[in-house]
């Protein structure tokens, strides 16, 4: 590894916490690097030491202690069993010793070692001791290799304050349309439903669309100028469609449509100049995969809605089973087409592909997958407890319970890969756990809430509208009783889920030594890592893949046999980074399935990076939008403003065409 390799890895700081250290630690996070920072102060705990053996090393077992105060400081930090938003930020603790290696006069190591001589942290990067005002604010921060960032994710501040302006947003929103549907003429212009669709895709949706189409065609960050053009083009097509008394789905199509011809196209043509290696096909050719795993998921999951409601008239056990089955194959065949596709056509393609594409485009194909899914799960039992008024929707909850929780916690993937092992060895690598299926699990903790809040505000706004506060009824806020106790009770649902899986109430699926072999030839940088790689001194020969050797009686790696200072190294080896070995019962029954040790995350799942909070409110409008259409469709427009008696059959115009006024 050459120094800016180190530095891609990561950039560790060890310091007081000062405001040098804060500065560049923020200038570190804002390029989209990983960030280690050790606070302490100047006394005989730190020590360096020069040992040019460790030339080719890498370590990873980052700390895993609590967050430091500075940290906090620098944005949310947060950890689940698989991965870490954040910045690694703590304090070197009263009896620990913190060691610093130096290979060719340059700080390459870091490593804190616990009272008793066991390893608590070892980390390997571009380590800056005690920086001051002029290095912090100068030094080269940048990460060269783009697919060493992490991956964007959504943090718990900026969901919670989406949703209440989304909340507040879409009861307004179905307010004005149920008045204006209400006291339409015929043949009147329908305006009220394009400038209700205009603001809720310029003002909610477009800035994450912006910056995502941007940057995966261009490589490079949107401007005002191509952000207007892309607006009013959208504007001028969305009046095409007010027109002709287009549905909402079409109206937000063809505004988006607008937006993505005129804005990132234009962004293209400007920048031509300063990129010498990007080529327009691959780039044309990955935007066109992004649009395809985001729309093409949703286009499918609206058929299963609809399907679902035809079948729960007749066949309801075959519904209660086609709903979680269904738009489970849906949402796992988006990851698999977003795991190939990125790999084709941005790992593969680099740099004709520019720019970081894995902090908004990719995980949004990842968002789309399970917020989609989860959308159509939510209209599809609603929908069908509002036209039928019975209980049928309690089996698909509690099927689709159980199975979000086995495959969250990985046992899908774990059963999959021995079933295969013996039959299929390179199909069974396939369906082995990744980090793209752990990114997307990670997802899932705060995607399967956007859901709620277009079915909720609906909610709200016929109670406020029509003062009815009935359970039963053409106007009663949320229908019929039924329907009221279904949306309680999937909120519920989901939220034992999340609490299940983060908690880890139930154990997670064990990483077997044989699913650590399939992965062993993939670099950090590759999504598809689970474990990270390591090139550790091989001062012993063993066969065990778990190195049960250098474990105390505790279960920690001994600092003794970790590095040896002093000891010639006549061997590198490339292996898997492995943590403690535990003793909870949930570890003792991964071990009695092949798990020996706790094995560090992907490097691409460590550091996770907070979507800022335009990109976090887009994503979760466009998953209200596409909700807000499932229900359309399901519900009818009419029936869903409280303008029909009854529900009406469903007609596939619905998804394109609305007459003025709207027809019961």
């Amino acid at each position: 590894m050459d120094a800016q390799s180190y530095k891609d890895h990561c950039l560790i700081i060890i310091g007081g916490g000062g405001p040098a250290d804060e500065i560049l630690a923020r200038r570190r996070l804002s390029a989209g690097g990983r960030l280690l920072h050790i606070q302490t102060r100047e006394d005989d705990r730190v020590t360096t030491l020069t040992l040019e053996d460790l030339a080719s090393c890498f370590f990873w077992q980052p700390p895993e202690a609590p967050t430091s105060e500075f940290g906090k400081r620098l944005g949310p930090s947060f950890r689940t069993y698989w991965s870490r938003t954040g910045p690694d930020t703590v304090e070197l603790l009263d009896g620990q010793r913190l060691q610093i290696y130096v290979v060719e006069g340059q700080m390459r190591h870091v490593r804190i070692l616990n009272r008793n001589g066991s390893v608590g942290a070892e980390a390997s990067g571009h380590v800056v001791r005690n920086p001051d005002m002029d290095l912090a604010s100068k030094l080269d921060v940048d990460v060269a290799n783009q697919d060493l960032k992490a991956s964007g994710t959504f943090s718990f501040r900026h969901v919670l304050l989406s949703s209440l302006i989304l909340l507040a947003w879409h009861v307004t929103r179905w307010i004005i349309s149920i008045d204006y549907e209400l006291h339409a003429r015929p043949d009147q212009l329908p305006w009220w439903r394009g400038t209700l669709a205009m603001v809720n895709g310029v003002v909610f949706c477009a800035s994450g669309l912006f910056e995502t189409w941007a940057v995966s065609l261009t490589g490079e960050r949107p401007t005002y100028l191509t952000n207007s053009v892309g607006v009013l083009l959208g504007t001028a097509l969305g009046i095409v469609g007010t027109s002709a008394q287009g549905a909402d789905y079409l109206l937000a199509v063809l505004g988006l449509s607008g937006m993505f011809l005129g804005g990132p196209s234009l962004l293209y043509y400007l920048t031509q100049d300063r990129h010498h290696s990007r080529k327009l096909l691959p780039c044309v050719m990955w935007t066109l995969a992004l649009l395809m795993g985001t729309a093409g998921g949703c286009i499918l999951l609206s058929g299963i809605v609809v399907l679902y409601g035809l079948l729960l008239q007749e066949q309801v056990l075959v519904a209660t089973v086609l709903l979680p089955v269904a738009t489970a194959a849906v949402e796992m065949g988006t990851v698999m087409f977003t795991k190939v596709m990125y790999r084709r056509l941005v790992i593969r393609k680099r740099p004709a592909v520019p720019g970081d594409t894995s902090y908004l485009a990719m995980p949004f194909m990842l968002i789309s997958a399970h917020s989609c899914s989860e959308a159509a799960r939510l209209v599809a039992s609603f929908s069908g407890a509002v036209s039928s008024g019975t209980f049928s929707w309690v089996g698909s909850a509690c099927i689709t319970l159980a199975m979000n929780i086995f495959v969250r916690l990985g046992w899908n993937r774990y059963l999959a890969f021995h079933c295969l092992r013996r039959m299929s060895p390179r199909l069974a690598s396939e369906v082995a756990p990744s980090g793209w299926s752990k990114l997307h699990d990670d997802v899932k903790i705060y995607a399967g809430y956007f859901r709620f809040i277009a079915v909720v505000s609906l909610v709200f706004a016929r109670a406020i509208y029509y003062e009815d506060l009935s359970f039963d009824g053409p106007r009663a806020p949320a229908f019929n009783f039924s329907a009221g106790c279904c949306l309680l009770a999937l909120f519920l649902l989901e939220l034992l889920e999340d609490q299940v899986v983060i908690r880890e109430l139930l154990p997670m699926s064990p990483v077997s030594a044989e699913m650590l072999d399939t992965r062993t030839a993939r670099m950090n940088a590759d999504f598809g890592r689970l474990v990270t790689l390591e090139c550790r001194p091989n001062y012993e020969e063993t066969e065990n893949p778990w190195h049960l050797e250098e474990l105390n009686e505790k279960g920690e790696r001994r600092g003794s046999v970790s590095i040896v200072p002093g000891k010639p190294v006549e061997l590198l080896d490339q292996r898997h980074s492995l943590g403690e070995r535990r003793f909870s019962f949930r570890s003792t029954f991964r071990r009695w399935l092949g798990q020996e040790r706790k094995v560090i995350p992907a490097l691409t799942l460590h550091g996770l990076r907070e979507m800022p909070l335009p990109a976090q409110l887009s994503a979760m409008a466009i998953a209200c939008e596409i909700t807000v259409t499932y229900l359309n469709a399901t519900l009818s427009p009419g029936f869903a403003r409280g303008l029909c008696q009854t529900p009406p059959a469903f007609q596939g115009l619905v998804m394109l065409w609305w007459p003025v006024p709207l027809q019961c």
